[in-house]
């Protein structure tokens, strides 16, 4: 009798043990007993070789589960008030563990990530976090905004998918880089009080400028006038059409060699322009030849069936960097030992003196702002197909062989000037024959000689990005420039949204923001979020 009665109080004492643990048909409801539901996540890291062992889970010293190595499991629990010991143990060996603590006040979910080794079970604790922002609310904002909000609360960046939709014409641009939908964990409607684990899987979907096919291609474009030309274009649905000079060509985004089966974004940089052809190409031209002849009233551009005669250029090299938004020039007369930078961006042209041979290296001083050096040479000996240019802040860079002429006609485009003007060396505008005169600046002393250029400072900033990230940084200065403001002392602050790539060519959306000082072109406070 004795024997049974303590047989029924071990029957009983088991029994309430249990129901501290067991599992809650109601996650979210306090139970009649005074309980809490709680759910617990467990990701089991996966090993290659070693250690690939499974994992024992126990509640305050009783097995709930055992969870296979690699797989991840959810458990709902009832927990009385309190503080309760959680242990993760190999399944056969006890002695290696790790441990968590968790203090039950109200019905709430944990999740941990446990990595094995032969010594332990390491716990990490992944945090619960509050939604920043309603899903309802993030859309319509700049997703990059929504992007930094997440990351700022604390979930993690690399889990943050944003996916473009090409999907606004060219009258639609206001609302480019906008927020279509967010769903965190597949969950599209949410609000700011909902809870999420930090490495929950987010996707962000917002608009940007559609692709569309060119009119026609490279070649049949070439076929006709420059009025013919940009009419086709822009009738095509592209915005950002840009006329040039000499023998016909066409560009989008750089792209010389295009067809109507490629895309294009409908505000992709298109030149229409003309440079010196080659013999085959002028054999390839029908018989009536589209050449520049004037520029009419309106800003058209005139067109007759001449071949201009084109005199031979001064300039014996030129190499050309292009960026996201622009490019950069140097334009190089060996004869009397002058280079020309300039961008295609800004009518200020940089004019400086130098010495040496570009196969041992020049060395190039600009008698602007106090005076500066760079250094430009053959990347590889005896190589003139790319040099290596060393700006004042000991970057290098590297810059490809391009069209003398070419760079040239950017050179001589109307109201381009020369910001800091030799002696006996004739402007750019003064050196072409075809430049329009009526246009041209303001006398160079007008101009403040000490004040840095957007330009340049852009210029810096998307080098000294590039230093940081050489596998890849793009400035978006068309479509993310949040703020490009230039100080009373003539510096400039930027904020502007780029895109990086690692060195496994996975790439980001970022914002990236720094100030360009005014007196020594350097980087300052550069940070990227």
């Amino acid at each position: 009798m004795k024997r049974l009665s303590i047989c029924v109080l071990l029957l009983m004492f088991t029994l309430c043990f249990m129901s501290s643990w067991a599992y809650a048909d109601q996650p979210n409801a306090e139970t009649a007993d005074s309980t809490y539901s709680i759910e617990l996540n467990i990701n089991c890291i996966p090993n290659l070789f070693f250690s690939r062992y499974n994992i024992a889970i126990y509640v305050d010293n009783s097995i709930i589960s055992t969870l296979n190595h690699g797989e991840e499991s959810s458990y709902l629990l009832n927990l009385v008030p309190g503080d309760h010991i959680i242990r993760f143990t190999k399944a056969d060996d006890s002695s290696i563990n790790g441990v968590a603590n968790i203090t039950v006040s109200g019905s709430r979910a944990y999740r941990y990530n446990l990595s094995c080794s032969s010594t332990e079970v390491s716990v990490e604790e992944i945090r619960l976090l509050t939604a920043p922002i309603g899903s309802a609310d993030a859309a319509g904002m700049n997703y990059s905004d929504v992007v930094n909000m997440l990351s700022n609360t604390g979930f993690d960046e690399f889990n943050i998918e944003t996916v473009p939709v090409q999907d606004l014409t060219i009258e639609e641009a206001d609302r480019a880089m906008s927020v279509e939908s967010i769903e965190i964990n597949n969950i599209r409607n949410f609000t700011e009080t909902d809870t999420f684990f930090a490495d929950a899987s987010v996707k962000i979907t917002y608009h940007k400028l559609m692709d569309i096919n060119p009119p026609a291609s490279s070649l049949e474009l070439t076929q006709n006038s420059l009025n013919e030309i940009a009419k086709q274009l822009k009738d095509a649905g592209f915005s950002n059409v840009e006329l040039k000079r000499y023998v016909p060509y066409v560009s989008i985004n750089g792209d010389k060699d295009f067809n109507t089966n490629e895309k294009y974004p409908v505000d992709a940089k298109i030149i229409v322009g003309y440079r010196e052809a080659t013999d085959a190409e002028l054999a390839s031209l029908p018989s009536s030849k589209p050449t520049l002849d004037s520029t009419a009233e309106d800003g058209s551009v005139l067109v007759n069936d001449n071949l201009p005669i084109l005199e031979s250029s001064e300039y014996e090299a030129a190499y050309v960097y292009p960026l996201t938004e622009y490019s950069i020039y140097y334009l190089i007369d060996l004869d009397t030992q002058i280079v020309r930078n300039y961008t295609t961006n800004d009518t200020g042209i940089l004019v400086g003196t130098f010495s040496g041979d570009l196969a041992s290296g020049i060395d190039i001083y600009y008698d602007y702002d106090g005076g500066w050096h760079e250094q430009l040479k053959y990347k590889n000996a005896g190589d003139d197909s790319s040099v290596t240019v060393t700006d004042v802040n000991g970057f290098e860079y590297e810059y490809t062989k391009t069209d003398v002429v070419e760079a040239e006609s950017v050179l001589n485009l109307p109201g381009n000037y020369d910001i800091n003007p030799i002696e006996d060396t004739p402007s750019a505008a003064e050196s072409s024959n075809l430049a329009d005169t009526t246009n041209m600046p303001l006398p160079v002393e007008t101009v403040p000689q000490n004040e840095l250029k957007e330009y340049q400072a852009k210029r810096a900033f998307e080098y000294y990005g590039e230093a940081c990230y050489p596998y890849g940084f793009e400035c978006h200065w068309f479509t993310q420039l949040y703020e490009h403001t230039q100080l009373t002392d003539g510096s400039w602050v930027f904020k502007v949204g780029v895109t990086i790539t690692n060195e496994y060519g996975a790439s980001y959306d970022a914002t990236a923001e720094a100030t360009i000082n005014n007196t020594t072109e350097s980087v300052e406070g550069f940070t990227v979020y």
